[in-house]
């Protein structure tokens, strides 16, 4: 169950979904995020969001789940 602060079960406030909003990063920094959360394999991500040469930060958190 998720508490108003909250924007899932992870527990990550609003605040830091928001603050990524209208923030580029490169698809470097994109595959060390998807990495750093346990992402093995990249195919899937860049069949669903496509191979780019930068995403929006937003993008890459709601694919992650958050």
């Amino acid at each position: 169950m998720r508490g108003d602060n909250f924007r899932n079960s992870y527990m990550i406030p609003y605040e830091y979904y928001d603050s990524a909003e209208g923030i580029i990063i490169s698809r470097e920094r994109t595959c060390q995020e998807l990495k750093a959360h346990g992402v093995v394999g990249l195919k899937e991500f860049f069949d669903e969001l496509g191979d780019k040469e930068t995403y929006l930060a937003q993008d890459v958190l709601d694919w992650l789940g958050y």
